[in-house]
């Protein structure tokens, strides 16, 4: 086997729920050795649903596949493991570290120093109070977008959200890590459940709407399912320059006004054209409108079941699933890694393991000079980022929350396309400044405008790479090649770095041309299959979550490649999919299929009952379905927005930070910038005055104020 990014570190597990399951299995993923601590007779996890029973075997299809890869030891050997391990995963409730290994997460690091205590819990207090995944898309206005306009709120399916919170968990505790390289120190990384959901909401378009957001059953941005033959297609309807494609492939008459029906209010127009498409759509196959759309470069998705997941052909020519050897059913596809990695070649899954006992770990301390800075992780390193929309941009704000530049490189006639959206009236700055769509993903960042499509620029983009550490983009495959900036030639250029490329579909396959947006992705991967109303249809997610979900796995990827490259010198390029990423989100959904069809019987725990409470509203347990409006005061997430005035909008709210140090500090947030902003003082790292005059006036680089 080849060797592994993680490989030589020692991860302990303490995990009662499948947030710190996922964590670890994120560990596992990319090499490193974890043991999970049970009780005796195992931890909760082995009793988690999805659930399978098979001739006179049971058991559970999530523990299957979170334990993928580990080994496991009673919980009465951690103290014989704990001054060995580097790093402690715990998602167990309140008193759990002190009531169960006889010391708090301090007290643990006095004892290891290099120790990274990773805690996940509701509220970001592993000793505080508790809330289920279910209360906490209802504190942080997430579930208020989600559902039918005349229904109950949809709680998000599966094991996604849980999922999603021990994704982060993984990120931030590879950044521990890689700041431990620096300093020899350990930290204390504290992941608050809330506040994970909570990045997933578009708040600075919350800031600027007459009202808060309601959920419609689809996206606030147009976004539709539309009824086809045999299946439902996920599609914008309104989008102006698609109407002549969804004539032609549709077949719509010229006496349908599609145009016409197009104008006026983006919700309104989309769901007007949506019901005029709708007739004409039923009478063809939803595979035959899928590819017709996508091949005329219409981003699109088509309601994927989980058993047309596990036969996907794009997931398939990318050996996605990889055969577990299951004990009751044999070989079953394994969802795999987000992403590809050079040098480094997807690990073998192994099954989840029998208890065994510490000495035959064969774990010893290793000695550590520790002199911790202050600094956060990845104080002192660059990042180029090109990337557009929400899923890249929120990743390179994450890089910069942990301490690196970032400069965002944008064509000033060609920039982020969600400049375009979403923009705030007024004239203090041009529009592209106005957006909100924009701002709110951008903040923390330099602004470049630097045209990479002409010669000139590229050379100059390479001139920077040379004092980069990370590059980040999100074109559609071939585009950086086009641009003279592959991986290949930019390794060349600095031989260290790392180039993470995160697509819709991946760099090859039979779909890998193809656009993507979360709602397409979202229909693909099984999420809207899993997110069905009372009436059993599928339901779009309201606000594209797949974007900053996945952008997860693009921070962890990223980071687990530069950790690997402070320890051997070798860069990387990360090439991954949005497809492969949420299929890794349901994989426990998608084992459990795989069981059924090898003739297993699932048994899943009910959704969560939101209830109404009159007059439209509605609560899940304790906790009042808030909107967004009424989360943004939320004394819970107070602390967690970032105050910042942006450019044309004004003083707002952003996002906040995913994860806190106990002694690595928060670099302090700036707002995002106007496009170009910074152009003249980020070239002057590189080029003379008269050289950044010339390329102005060439065009080739330059500001819009």
């Amino acid at each position: 086997m080849t060797a592994q990014p993680l490989d030589g570190l020692r991860v302990l597990e303490l995990a009662d729920g499948p947030s710190g399951g996922f964590c670890g299995r994120q560990f596992a993923a990319w090499g490193a050795d974890v043991v999970m601590l049970e009780p005796p007779g195992g931890g909760p996890l082995r009793q988690a649903a999805p659930r399978w029973t098979k001739g006179g075997a049971r058991g559970s299809a999530a523990f299957d596949m979170l334990a993928c890869g580990k080994r496991s030891v009673p919980l009465s050997d951690a103290a014989a493991l704990l001054a060995a391990a580097d790093v402690l995963v715990c998602d167990a409730p309140a008193g759990a570290l002190a009531g169960r290994l006889g010391r708090d997460a301090a007290d643990l690091r006095r004892a290891n120093p290099s120790l990274v205590v990773v805690t996940l819990s509701a509220f970001g207090d592993p000793d505080g109070p508790t809330a289920g995944i279910a209360e906490l898309e209802a504190i942080s206005g997430y579930l208020s977008l989600n559902g039918p306009a005349a229904g109950v709120p949809l709680a998000s399916p599966a094991n996604i959200m849980a999922h999603a919170i021990g994704a982060s968990a993984f990120a931030g505790a590879v950044a521990a890590l890689i700041g431990r390289e620096r300093t020899g120190a350990g930290d204390h990384v504290a992941v608050s459940g809330l506040e994970t959901i909570a990045s997933f909401v578009m708040w600075l378009r919350e800031q600027h709407q007459d009202a808060p957001t309601a959920r419609d059953g689809g996206t606030p941005e147009g976004a539709r399912l539309i009824r086809c033959a045999d299946g439902h297609v996920s599609v914008a309807p309104a989008v102006a320059p698609h109407l002549p494609v969804y004539r032609e492939v549709l077949e719509v008459p010229d006496s349908v006004d599609l145009e016409r029906l197009a104008e006026g209010g983006r919700l309104e127009a989309a769901d007007r054209v949506a019901a005029a498409l709708a007739p004409y759509a039923a009478r063809l196959g939803v595979e035959e409108v899928f590819l017709s759309l996508q091949v005329r470069g219409v981003a699109c998705g088509k309601v994927q079941s989980l058993a047309e997941v596990l036969d996907d052909r794009q997931l398939e020519d990318r050996a996605f699933f990889r055969p577990l050897a299951h004990p009751a059913a044999g070989p079953l596809p394994l969802a795999g890694r987000p992403s590809l990695m050079t040098d480094s070649a997807p690990i073998p899954p192994t099954p989840a393991p029998a208890s065994t006992d510490a000495a035959s770990l064969g774990w010893t301390p290793v000695a550590r000079a520790s002199a911790p800075d202050g600094r956060p992780p990845l104080a002192g390193m660059r990042v180029l980022d090109l990337t557009q929309a929400w899923i890249g941009p929120m990743a390179a704000v994450a890089l910069a929350d942990l301490g690196a530049e970032v400069i965002k490189v944008e064509g000033v006639t060609r920039p982020d396309i969600w400049r375009f959206l979403g923009q705030a009236p007024g004239e203090s700055t041009a529009a592209e400044n106005r957006s909100w769509y924009f701002n709110g993903a951008n903040r923390s960042k330099l602004g470049l405008g630097l045209d990479l499509s002409q010669p000139a620029g590229a050379d100059v983009f390479r001139r920077m790479v040379a004092d980069a550490d990370i590059v980040l983009e999100n074109f559609t495959p071939k585009v950086m090649a086009r641009f003279g900036l592959d991986y290949a030639q930019l390794g060349a250029v600095r031989p260290g770095l790392i180039m993470t490329s995160f697509s819709g579909f991946g760099a090859f396959g039979p779909h890998a041309g193809f656009k993507a947006n979360g709602a397409s992705i979202e229909a693909l991967a099984g999420w809207d299959a899993l997110h069905r109303d009372e009436a059993g249809r599928p339901v779009l997610m309201g606000g594209y979550p797949a974007d900053p979900i996945c952008g997860l796995q693009m921070i962890a990827c990223t980071l687990v490649a530069l950790y690997r490259r402070l320890r051997t010198g070798r860069g990387a390029h990360v090439e991954g999919s949005m497809l492969e990423a949420a299929g890794g989100y349901i994989g426990d959904a998608l084992l459990a299929e795989a069981l059924a069809q090898a003739g297993a019987t699932i048994e899943n725990d009910p959704p969560p009952t939101v209830r109404s409470t009159g007059a439209g509203t509605w609560a899940v347990g304790g906790e009042p379905v808030a909107s967004t409006w009424e989360a943004l005061s939320d004394p819970r997430l107070a602390s967690w927005f970032v105050p910042l005035t942006s450019a044309g909008l004004g003083p707002g709210r952003h996002a906040g930070r995913l994860w806190r140090f106990a002694d690595a500090a928060a670099p302090t947030a700036t707002p995002p910038p106007r496009l170009g902003e910074h152009t003249r003082a980020v070239l002057a790292q590189w080029l003379t005055p008269d050289e950044i005059e010339r390329l102005i006036a060439d065009g080739v680089a330059g500001s819009l104020d």
